[in-house]
């Protein structure tokens, strides 16, 4: 009954100590995307409000797939609050919070933000190996804590970036690869309006710090200023999200994690 409100993607550990979370992985990502699949497009019902779910048929032909489609509707979906953050006080420590969420990787991204009217992003984009929050620099894994060697780490990409290149592990369906096209089409367009954006809306309570400058900002801060200036393309976005929700609904039941 709270798959709507208590199921969500964070950056960091929720403050509120009643909320069962887990750590998001490399070893478990698959897993929990898939749970967030099958939770969010479901709309809430009284017959599935207790401990209606199942385990999946994971074995069954196209399931695979249907997780790699789920990584597309994550990436949009509202309750997907990860982000990208510099310079955050916290106990006596300054972080620089990294999105594993963002689908470009660093070189790609670079490329796109050599623009006269994004300085400050490029910047914090070239400059990010400086940081060893970005770049591994020992046997142990310091986004995820993990005792392992692996080569995407050394080049300071977003994990799902990681993922979607040719070495990586999820492909997309058709519907699914056209909602990171238009996502990825938006993020490009509005790259001469990112810095001026961000420096035009005040921070108060009610508007926080975007952080818009990090290269790596993702959806959930972005999308302030996809819908303030470009409108269309964001509903364009939205629509394509919403169809690819309908598809992937069918597979919450055809996979097992739900009975009709």
């Amino acid at each position: 009954m709270k798959s709507g409100t208590d199921v969500f993607l964070l950056s960091g550990k929720p403050t509120d100590k009643g909320y069962r979370h887990f750590d998001l992985l490399p070893s478990n990502w698959r897993r929990a995307v898939a749970l967030y699949g099958a939770r969010k497009p479901v709309a809430d019902h009284w017959t599935i409000h207790e401990d209606e779910y199942l385990a999946p048929d994971e074995a069954a032909p196209g399931y695979d797939q249907w997780v790699n489609d789920c990584h597309a509707y994550a990436v949009l979906h509202t309750s997907n609050n990860c982000t990208a953050m510099r310079d955050v006080d916290y106990k006596d420590k300054v972080w620089q919070i990294r999105n594993h969420w963002f689908w470009r990787t660093r070189a790609e991204s670079l490329a796109a933000l050599d623009d006269p009217k994004s300085p400050q992003t490029y910047r914090d984009c070239k400059q990010a190996s400086a940081h060893p929050e970005y770049v591994k620099e020992s046997n142990v894994n310091l986004i995820t804590g993990e005792d392992e060697t692996s080569a995407w780490d050394q080049t300071g990409d977003p994990y799902f970036a990681h993922l979607l290149t040719s070495t990586g592990d999820v492909t997309l369906s058709p519907d699914a690869q056209r909602v990171m096209d238009l996502l990825d089409a938006l993020w490009v367009k509005s790259i001469p309006y990112r810095e001026s954006y961000y420096a035009g809306r005040p921070v108060t309570a009610k508007q926080p710090d975007l952080h818009l400058t990090a290269w790596d900002a993702g959806v959930y801060q972005l999308k302030h200023l996809w819908r303030d200036l470009f409108p269309d393309k964001w509903a364009e976005l939205k629509e394509a999200h919403n169809a690819l929700a309908d598809r992937l609904r069918d597979g919450v039941y055809t996979y097992g994690f739900l009975r009709r």
